[in-house]
């Protein structure tokens, strides 16, 4: 089952919003976590997907497994696949930023 929320006022600081059971350890983290308990707080996933609300002014920084993969503009969709090399569903974490300013949208998880 996809598992989504939704996040507002994000500054520029890296905030881990979620994290799967057989993610990358949460020790060395960077930036805020929140939302995020010991070992996950989700299973493992095929994909993630983040949305910008539209009423942003700068784009998200999208960050999985500690490394930028994408920014997503306002009013924008974007999915990022988390498969593993037999492409079966992988662990990972998601990090999220503003550009600037600060940004809200939702983030979910792609099951399945």
């Amino acid at each position: 089952m996809a598992r989504s929320a939704a996040y507002s006022s994000l500054g520029t600081t890296r905030t881990t919003y979620f994290k799967s059971d057989k993610g990358v350890a949460l020790n060395g983290l960077g930036g805020t976590v929140t939302g995020v308990s010991q070992p996950g707080d989700g299973n493992q996933a095929n994909g993630l997907r983040v949305a910008a609300a539209a009423a942003n002014t700068t784009n998200v920084l999208v960050y999985v497994n500690g490394t930028l993969v994408g920014t997503v503009a306002p009013g924008v969709s974007e999915e990022y696949v988390t498969i593993a090399g037999d492409r079966t569903a992988s662990g990972w974490h998601l990090e999220l930023a503003a550009a600037s300013g600060t940004v809200a949208g939702t983030y979910g998880t792609i099951d399945g």
